[in-house]
């Protein structure tokens, strides 16, 4: 799949995270605001790596969040819910 086809996807998919209706005392809040941003630095990730595909870049950033979710306790929830929402953008492309 070509860059700007993945690209297209992921501001798609940011657009559908931003439309949802998750309000500011539900349950979900933290995890809707985590997969926000994950997806917003997802895609920043991939248009700062134009020497290999978009799909290797999303598996190098699913690889990153792994790793950052394991240094440190306190900041594991959202670098799990990184790698989960990059799992989930990768796993719609495919």
């Amino acid at each position: 799949m070509d860059r700007d086809t993945v690209i297209h996807f992921l501001e798609d998919y940011i657009t559908d995270l931003e439309n949802s209706p998750v309000g500011i005392f539900s349950n979900g809040f933290a995890l809707y605001s985590y997969s926000k941003w994950a997806a917003k630095e997802l895609l920043k990730f991939i248009r700062e790596r134009d020497d290999i595909s978009a799909e290797s870049a999303i598996v190098l950033f699913i690889k990153k969040m792994d790793e950052y979710s394991c240094m440190n306790s306190a900041a594991s929830y959202i670098f799990s819910i990184a790698h989960d929402t990059a799992l989930d953008v990768l796993d719609k492309l495919i």
